[in-house]
């Protein structure tokens, strides 16, 4: 989970913990060359790293706060031939 991410351009920068992983943050990805964002680019561009949290910071006013509801187990794929829905479709 992170807790907030800005995108400009090919470059995306994420902040926050995350679950899957024990590699401190930010993370800093080039999605032109690496949209699948396996490497962590912050190690090698801290300038852009200061450059991209400054952005983020600056609109921090006018971030959505994070929400996660509950799973509901009539969104489970089983229901809908292995498709994740939001639980509120009707399979026709």
């Amino acid at each position: 989970m992170y807790v907030a991410c800005l995108r400009v351009g090919q470059y995306k920068l994420l902040v926050g913990p995350q679950e899957d992983t024990t590699e401190e943050g930010p993370w800093l990805f080039d999605l032109d060359n690496d949209p699948s964002e396996t490497t962590n680019l912050a190690g090698d561009r801290p300038d852009l790293v200061v450059e991209l949290e400054a952005l983020l910071m600056a609109e921090l006013d006018s971030l959505v706060p994070l929400d996660e509801p509950e799973s509901d187990p009539a969104g489970d794929p089983s229901n809908f031939g292995g498709v994740w829905t939001p639980g509120w479709c009707v399979a026709h």
